[in-house]
């Protein structure tokens, strides 16, 4: 049987020291019996001559023997408690590793969010200003006048709509562009553009646009009446706006418009 003196280095420390301890103990215990083998036979020797045989050597070889036992044994223990101390000391430190990388993944996670959130708030913010700059549009259409009777159509019958241009919470208006169109089956008169307050004859537009809530923003709305019993009223606006410095408040409730509004284009 060969033996491996590599497969040495893959015992456990406590099974070193039991190894170590069992060999200290046999040795002692050979040494001890040999030592006392002589001893008996010079007392047997003696013993024939008329002497006195000495009988306390064997005891004293037996306590050595359960000494160098119990040492190993309290050497295995030690280095067994020293093994799990350090076990515990490394188990202690890998989870206050894994502690430490699991936070900054954390953090690097919530910084990439961060910075994914801020691009598109500056995107976001960079569109509405290039809409804002460019204006946003809104059109609604007055049908012609029906009036109740054979009588034709006076300002009081005048058919009411209101046509609204959807911008951002934090807008702040600058320019109002107003263009209106009387549409008819014989033709169209044009009275483009117009202006806020325009008297079209048979239509008005209203002098000032009104800002109402909506949703997550707001509508710039401008009033138009027709009482034209032959040509539908067409009116477009263009809004051009500018947004304030001051952060949004939070959005109101919805508002019922007054009248239909048209939606931007």
């Amino acid at each position: 049987m060969e033996f491996d003196l590599a497969r040495l280095s893959e015992l456990t420390p406590n099974v070193v020291a039991a190894v170590v301890g069992a060999m200290v103990t046999l040795a002692a215990a050979l040494i001890n019996l040999r030592i006392a083998w002589r001893r008996e036979v010079l007392d047997r020797l003696q013993g024939t001559r008329g002497g006195k045989p000495r009988r306390g050597l064997l005891p004293a070889i037996a306590f050595i023997a359960i000494a160098a036992a119990g040492g190993g044994y309290a050497l295995a223990l030690y280095l067994m408690q020293a093994r799990e101390a350090e076990n515990l000391q490394l188990r202690d430190e890998l989870r206050q590793r894994t502690t430490q990388i699991q936070n900054s993944a954390e953090r690097i996670e919530g910084s990439r969010v961060l910075e994914r959130y801020t691009v598109l708030a500056d995107a976001r913010l960079a569109e509405e200003r290039r809409r804002g700059a460019d204006g946003v549009s809104a059109a609604t259409r007055l049908p012609p006048c029906r009036a109740r009777s054979d009588e034709p159509c006076r300002e009081e019958d005048a058919a009411h709509m209101a046509v609204c241009a959807a911008m951002p919470l934090r807008a702040v208006p600058l320019e109002v562009g107003v263009w209106a169109v009387m549409m008819g089956g014989d033709g169209a008169v044009a009275y483009a553009p117009s202006t806020l307050g325009a008297d079209l004859g048979t239509a008005k537009i209203g002098d000032k646009p009104v800002e109402r809530s909506h949703a997550d923003g707001k509508l710039l709305c401008l009033d138009a009446w027709s009482w034209d019993m032959q040509h539908a009223l067409e009116l477009r606006i263009r809004v051009r706006y500018v947004l304030g410095d001051v952060a949004p408040p939070p959005a109101p409730a919805p508002a019922a418009a007054a009248g239909t509004a048209a939606g931007a284009s």
